[in-house]
């Protein structure tokens, strides 16, 4: 048996040790516990309870004697021992019930029936009482939480009849409130918001902080309560109205850094990002959270307490019972506040997180039933998970943002007629409660009929009643039915075929279903969803389809398939997810499904992500499906506009090529889903698309992908790939899906196992050319194994014009696992000025390796090499001049071009708008020491371009090769701590700055009305008669203002970096990381660190 007992088994022994007090009910020491419980007995009369005290401490002897049978059990022998400890529970709460009888048989003075009828529960409350007493902290922390009260009776008494007692009353019902509405359980416990919030809470934690032997100073009487304790003072924070909140003003400061305690299994950590002088205070109103601080700095940055329980030895078991544990490798709380300065005031977010870090859950069939066992097909079902929960007063403890988590525990079980799609074990919040279900996908056929149900099967809820009246007491268990939320049915009997799935889930208001009906060569489907915004707005999704068999010819061997569209009612197109889910061939399958039915749960589910509720808008298009020589060619298409707008345009689709009449078993199957659209806000076309379960000849796996960006706003670029993007180039700024390489892939095993993989890419941006390629190539025959490889990369830039070039190749021979021989050469070539070759080699058999490597340099010795450019500034000064350069942007509403106006060879910049001058050939405020492949004069040039005073200006960006534009050696340091790529300024935009209002001009408005003519037939040349500015009125009457997007909720700036000096002080601070780099070797001494890098004081 493993070192972990069971959850049964330690559940039966903390209820052992919970109830061993009652050992001391002997008639001796009888008279001391009925004093705690407010029962007043002499030593005689507890002699008279020698009966009952007896039936009492022999179950308690017997669960105490059971303690090592408990964790020595196995099998049978742990259930016998498991049953029989049960048994004594049960006689030891049946001796509790014949106790207080004969208590009330005493016929005690002053002792009333009521106090009779409480002698169980209150012998209950000091039971759990001093059961969780061995903990320090616990019942204090449940009293501020309302979940334990303590009494105290007879404080003044000095009868020796009515001694001081004190009674606890649990009201475990509290924890599910806690759970799922904390800021409701506030106000209800404490006013919380209210006029009335402050000295309930005060007094009860003064009360506390005093048991603790803290000292505490509290006036109730004062009109403003105030609690002074020794580090801090907690007083009612006035908010708006009548509104009130807490404020706990620190006395002391504490210091930036971290401070870490350690256990065996705990590790706790506080550590502050900044400086937190004494005097600040933090307000907690239901409106939020504030810091205010006693000077004027503002601080950013995060505090934090983090507690983590990892177990050295083993894993840490959360549920354990015969065929079966959960459990969790680390266990973590993290409470923290982050601050930061937002239009000169702090802002405040406050976080408390859960995690359960390397999780597994475990099935031992075998174990369990052999039954079981059979029917699973396995002995053991293993699936791991890690667990994120996130708690605050608003929403109460949820799995990140929902109340229910779900995970799969096992998928396709075949029980003959009945399949298991998938098994799944779900857990959840819901109103105080915590249902924790096994559900099913089910599916069965009996003939021609096919019935299938999702999220079929059985939910325990687990739940704290008040008054701790559940059916174990203060937990209540029940365990019923889960009915399905999807019921689905089809039929297939010859020429008609068809069926229907129905989604229900009336607790999130989601409604969903799919239809699909084939009679002899035409096929309907239909699929949607219905569910209500956030605002409670309804939300309707749906897409139809007609099919024919065989389609409609058209002409040169194409017909039409079908036809169908997709409508959507607050709606919008998520697509950044369709994007991702093009390689799953998920985004194809939302308009274009073959079989929508059998996949009817997994599809509704992509619809409600691929297109979304929203406040407002809709979404219309068509879709077609045509074929060439079916089955050979098939192209599903489908047009989505989103309105208002149109704001976006979709174009989605499914090509497939198939030589063959099965896609398992065709020569050649390829399925290519693409998508492309036109986002009118970010001025962006765009087009991607990506194989999906390519294969030919049955045994070689294709793959690839490509996209299309290009960008009409201010600046214009473009970006073609085929199989993605050179190593050392990051697309990111572009936003681009992952992009699989081009390529074949073959994987054979018959005698021996044999492995091929090409692979190879191709893309073009605005100012690079890259391609590359990898072969891979071996063999396996037993402990014996060969390998070769092969791999180029190669990166071309205009302009400047600069190129380098990758190359390896290898070959491998192993026995056992041992390098029996082996050849591996590598180089590298990159230039002009100058262009530097370098090649290595190595060889090795038998343990015997002989390596070697040379560089060579090309250009810079030669005498007709160009001479050093003396000034970058006399080399840039055409660009100054050069139109070309010049672009305007912005845009003024009010200001209308004139008709007819003469040709510029400039360009026209609005009043509101801004002038941007922009070159490609060299990077501005950047140190640099070579220009287009040649050396500068001098040690270092830094050109600046500054507008004439009275105008703002900023920096245009664009993409720069860094290395050619610096005298880098060939240290792998420099050539790793520096991306070939970076964001560089390469312009400046120039505007007007805020407007000027001038003097006001008087202007009396006056109208003429015209009588509209009759309308007459015939051509009407209404150029003639439409000018511009009607023209332009005209549209944008009939035209929706443009929406504002408002602040985006998330923002993302490139890293940057800060240059420090011999003594440690900051020199230079935001720069860019190759800026930053190049000041650094300025001076000796300098390093150049991430601006995001905190101090650390040693």
């Amino acid at each position: 048996m493993s070192n972990d007992a069971g959850t049964l088994e330690v559940l039966i022994g903390e209820l052992t040790l919970l109830l061993s007090p009652l050992a001391d009910l002997t008639p001796q020491r009888s008279h001391l516990v009925l004093r705690e419980l407010g029962v007043a007995i002499t030593p005689q009369q507890a002699t008279t309870l020698a009966t009952t005290c007896g039936q009492i401490t022999s179950a308690i002897g017997a669960l105490i004697e059971m303690g090592p049978t408990l964790e020595a059990s196995v099998g049978d022998q742990q259930i016998s021992v498991n049953s029989l400890a049960m048994s004594q529970i049960q006689e030891l709460i049946s001796g509790i019930s014949s106790f207080a009888i004969a208590v009330d048989a005493l016929q005690l003075p002053g002792v009333t029936p009521d106090d009779i009828a409480a002698l169980p529960k209150r012998l209950l409350g000091w039971l759990i009482a001093t059961y969780l007493g061995r903990s320090p902290g616990v019942n204090e922390f449940l009293q501020i939480a309302g979940i334990l009260t303590r009494t105290d009776h007879n404080l003044d008494s000095h009868d020796p009849a009515k001694q001081f007692y004190t009674t606890n009353s649990f009201d475990f019902g509290r924890i599910g409130e806690w759970l799922s509405n904390p800021a409701g359980q506030f106000a209800q416990l404490y006013d919380w918001g209210k006029p009335t919030f402050g000295p309930k809470l005060l007094a009860l934690v003064d009360e506390i902080v005093g048991m603790l032997g803290v000292p505490t100073l509290y006036d109730p009487t004062a009109a403003n309560a105030v609690l002074d304790l020794l580090f801090a003072q907690l007083a009612v924070h006035q908010g708006a109205g009548s509104e009130r909140g807490l404020e706990v003003l620190l006395r002391d400061g504490v210091g930036k850094g971290s401070f870490e305690v350690g256990a065996t299994n705990f590790t706790l950590t506080l550590s502050t990002d900044f400086e937190v002088p004494g005097g600040t205070a933090l307000v907690i109103t239901p409106s939020g959270m504030s810091v205010s601080l006693p000077d004027a700095t503002q601080p950013s940055g995060k505090m934090s307490v983090d507690l983590v329980y990892r177990r050295l030895s083993a894993r840490l078991p959360l549920l354990s019972m015969a065929g079966g544990q959960i459990s969790v490798e680390e266990v973590s709380v993290t409470s923290g506040l982050d601050v930061r300065p937002v239009g000169g005031t702090l802002t405040t977010a406050y976080s408390v997180g859960i995690a359960f870090t390397g999780g597994k859950v475990v099935i031992d069939a075998g174990a369990a039933s052999e039954l079981l066992a059979g029917l699973l097909g396995v002995d053991k079902v293993e699936s791991n998970f890690d667990l994120a929960l996130d708690y605050s007063l608003d929403r109460g403890l949820r799995f990140g943002a929902n109340t229910h988590l779900q995970k799969r525990l096992a998928s396709d079980i075949s029980l003959g007629p009945v399949t298991i799609d998938a098994l799944n074990i779900d857990v959840g919040i819901e109103g105080g409660k915590i249902p924790l279900g096994v559900l099913a996908d089910l599916r069965a056929s009996v003939g021609p009929l096919s019935v299938m149900a999702t999220g079929l099967g059985f939910v325990t809820n687990l739940s704290f009643p008040p008054q701790s009246n559940g059916n174990l007491g203060p937990l209540d268990i029940v365990v019923g039915f889960k009915a399905p939320t999807g019921i689905g049915l089809s039929l297939d009997a010859g020429p008609v075929s068809g069926g229907g799935f129905l989604l229900l889930d009336p607790a999130g208001n989601r409604y969903g279903g799919v239809l699909q009906l084939k009679l002899l060569a035409v096929s309907v489907t239909a699929f949607g969803l219905y569910e209500l915004t956030s605002a409670g707005r309804a939300s309707f999704v749906a897409v139809l389809g007609i099919r024919f068999n065989p389609g409609f010819q058209l002409s040169f061997g194409f017909a039409l398939q079908g036809v169908g569209g997709l409508v959507g009612i607050n709606r919008q197109a998520n697509v950044d997810v369709l994007r991702e889910r093009l390689a799953s061939g998920a985004s194809g399958d939302v308009l274009f499904c073959d079989d929508p039915l059998h996949k009817a749960a997994s599809l509704l589910g992509d619809l409600s992500m691929f297109f979304p509720t929203a406040p407002s808008g809709f979404l219309v298009g068509p879709t077609l499906q045509i074929s060439w020589l079916a089955p050979l060619v098939r192209l599903d298409v489908g047009i989505v506009l989103q309105f208002p707008g149109p704001s976006k345009i979709l174009l989605l689709g499914s090509l497939r090529s198939m030589i063959g009449v099965d896609e398992s078993l065709a020569l050649l199957y390829v399925r290519m889903d693409f998508m492309g659209s036109v986002d009118t806000g970010a001025q962006l076309i765009a087009f991607d698309a990506q194989l999906v379960n390519s294969h030919a000849l049955g045994i070689l796996h294709l793959t690839g992908g490509t996209a299309l960006r290009i960008g009409y706003g201010s600046p214009p670029y473009s970006v073609l790939t085929i199989g993605g993007f050179h190593p050392r180039f990051d697309p990111a700024p572009l936003h681009l899906p992952a992009i699989p390489r081009v390529g074949a892939s073959l994987d054979a095993s018959f005698i021996a196992r044999v492995y091929l993989r090409l692979e190879m890419y191709l893309a073009l941006t605005s100012n690079t050319l890259q391609t590359g390629a990898h072969v891979q190539a071996g063999m396996e025959l037993g402990p014996l194994s060969a390998s070769g490889h092969f791999d180029f990369d190669a990166l071309v830039q205009f302009r400047p014009f600069w190129f380098e070039a990758d190359f390896s190749a290898g070959f491998a021979v192993e026995a056992f696992d041992i390098s029996f021989a082996s050849v591996d050469i590598d180089g590298h070539i990159s230039g002009p000025g100058p262009i530097v070759i370098h090649a290595g080699g190595r060889v090795k058999r038998l343990g015997i390796k002989v390596s070697g490597s040379a560089t060579f340099e090309l250009g810079d010795n030669n005498k007709d090499a160009p001479p050093a450019v003396p000034s970058v500034v006399q080399a840039l000064k055409d660009e100054l001049n050069r139109s070309s350069n010049l672009r305007a942007a912005g845009e003024d509403r009010g200001v209308i071009l004139a008709t007819g106006r003469p040709a510029t060879g400039g360009v026209i910049v609005l009043p509101r708008g801004q002038l941007i001058w922009e070159q490609k050939r060299v990077p501005l405020k950047t140190i640099i020491q070579r220009f287009e492949g040649v050396a500068l004069a001098g040690a270092a040039h830094e050109l600046h371009v500054t507008p004439a005073s009275g105008w703002t200006a900023s920096d245009e960006q664009d993409w720069f090769a860094c290395g050619s534009f610096a005298a880098l050696d060939l240290k792998a340091s420099q050539t790793l701590n520096n991306t070939t790529f970076q964001q560089l300024p390469s312009g400046v935009q120039v505007g007007v700055g805020a407007d000027k209002l001038g003097a006001n001009v008087a202007y009396t408005p006056s109208m003429s009305l015209v009588k509209k003519p009759a309308i007459r037939l015939g051509v009407f040349a209404a150029g003639a008669y439409m000018s511009l500015e009607l023209t332009t009125a005209l549209r944008n009457r009939g035209t929706m203002s443009p929406i504002d997007a408002g602040l985006p909720a998330v923002s993302v700036s490139p890293e940057t970096f800060d240059v420090h000096g011999v003594n440690g002080a900051a020199t230079h601070a935001d720069q860019s990381p190759f800026q930053a780099f190049q000041l650094s070797r300025q001076k000796a001494g300098s390093v150049a660190v991430p601006s995001a890098d905190v101090t650390v004081t040693l």
